[in-house]
């Protein structure tokens, strides 16, 4: 038997009895509705168990070994400073102490944090490491020509590769600032990187665990507690519990209870290859399965539309566990007598 959900299903259980089930398709606002519903539940989860699983692994000694060795590398090498506690870019430095250095000092702190960058170069990875940073900051200033006022904000030293203020240009010492701080945020950093490989392997531990470990588990486990263990719970039409608020459920192809194990295929295949897939692609299955529920003939999403799982409204009826079910609650029905009470008058 194959009936669509927003068609009425005429279910016959033999010849002589016939038994009618009608099941309306759900419109889209209340699909949208429940959904909704459900992915606040899965966010509130997902941000108490991304906290408590990156708390499980900051103990671990191979993170705080990574993290050690970053903080050590980033207050050595000139382009960090401690700020409150915590280890911060001179840009975000700067920009947190507003109003408590005058330009010029500003200017001061960003070249000495260059050459302090150089010196850490030269002392701790090979003096070819500073020379070629050096030579980089020589190029990329004198290929961008800065100029103020037809006069450069700079003088070249070809021989040696430096580059020094014109004390003949006019230009404000928060014009110097800005050439400095865009170098150093988009360049510097990432030459750091670039010669110093523990500090590059340290970073990567880092985001592995985060990308691999720390996001995809919270994702996997909000999943599977938003959209799964609730059908197991509401067993008749497997629903969440936007499903619920909203008098939704799910059945199978012939429009009677999804059964265990495609509910729990349904559930695998949502939360692993469409949720975990999402935060590698931008959420691009996301988007593809609800563009399905939106436009698609039976409103169904891509996993469902695989399965042959339909969502249907359950105001005036339930999912049914089998055929048998629907006929002895027709035949209940049919055998009920109506009941006369006198009623007392005083």
């Amino acid at each position: 038997m194959s009936i669509k959900p927003e068609e009425a299903s005429n279910t016959t259980i033999n010849q002589s009895e016939d038994i009618h089930v009608r099941y309306a398709s759900p419109k889209l606002y209340r699909r949208v509705f429940a959904l909704f519903l459900d992915y606040i539940i899965f966010a509130l989860l997902w941000i108490a168990l991304f906290l408590g699983i990156r708390a499980i692994v900051n103990m671990s000694s191979a993170y705080k070994n990574a993290e050690s060795n970053i903080n050590k590398t980033r207050l050595e090498c000139g382009l960090y400073v401690n700020y409150n506690n915590e280890t911060v870019t001179l840009g975000t430095y700067y920009k947190g102490m507003a109003g408590e250095y005058t330009n010029k000092q500003v200017y001061e702190g960003y070249v000495n944090g260059l050459n302090n960058f150089y010196k850490y170069l030269n002392d701790n990875i090979s003096p070819e490491a500073s020379k070629s940073a050096q030579e980089d900051f020589y190029t990329k200033i004198k290929s961008k020509n800065y100029v103020y006022s037809s006069v450069n904000y700079f003088i070249f030293d070809e021989t040696n590769k430096t580059v020094t203020k014109n004390p003949d240009c006019q230009a404000p010492y928060s014009k110097y600032s800005e050439v400095y701080l865009d170098y150093i945020d988009n360049v510097a950093y990432g030459l750091l990187s670039q010669f110093n490989t523990n500090y590059l392997n340290s970073t990567r531990i880092l985001s592995n665990f985060l990308l691999f470990l720390e996001v995809p588990l919270a994702t996997f486990l909000s999943g599977v507690v938003t959209f799964y263990i609730p059908g197991l719970i509401f067993r008749r039409g497997r629903q969440t519990i936007g499903m619920l608020v909203y008098k939704m459920g799910r059945t199978n192809s012939s429009l009677l209870h999804l059964s265990f194990a495609r509910f729990t295929a349904r559930s695998a295949i949502y939360i692993i290859f469409i949720q975990l897939l999402s935060i590698f692609t931008f959420g691009l299955p996301l988007i593809i399965s609800f563009s399905m529920i939106a436009f698609s003939k039976n409103r169904q999403n891509f996993v469902d539309y695989m399965l042959g799982i339909y969502d249907v409204e359950l105001y005036n009826t339930k999912v049914y566990y089998t055929k048998e079910e629907i006929l002895i609650e027709e035949l209940e029905k049919k055998n009920k007598h109506v009941e006369f009470q006198a009623e007392s008058r005083l």
